[in-house]
């Protein structure tokens, strides 16, 4: 889950282990080009909030992609 999206000067991610994992959260745009890596650490079980800087992003679409040792996720970020 993000919130809010579309955003304009930052989101923040929400998400939920199950089990403690290494996290990786990537930002990748539209050509498929990664534009920014901003997670990538051991976290413990439970809720968790990332707060992702998006001020220098150009306005358009984009995918946040979580990588944990349980799979990938992606989801769509709309900049403003």
């Amino acid at each position: 889950m993000m919130y809010p999206n579309p955003a304009r000067n930052q989101t923040t991610i929400h998400f939920t282990l199950t089990k403690a994992s290494n996290v990786s959260l990537n930002v990748i745009d539209m050509s498929g080009k990664e534009i920014k890596s901003f997670l990538n650490s051991y976290m413990q079980q439970g809720d968790h909030d990332v707060l992702l800087n998006t001020s220098h992003f150009s306005s358009g679409f984009y995918i946040v992609r979580m990588i944990t040792e349980n799979g990938i996720k992606n989801v769509k970020l709309v900049v403003q």
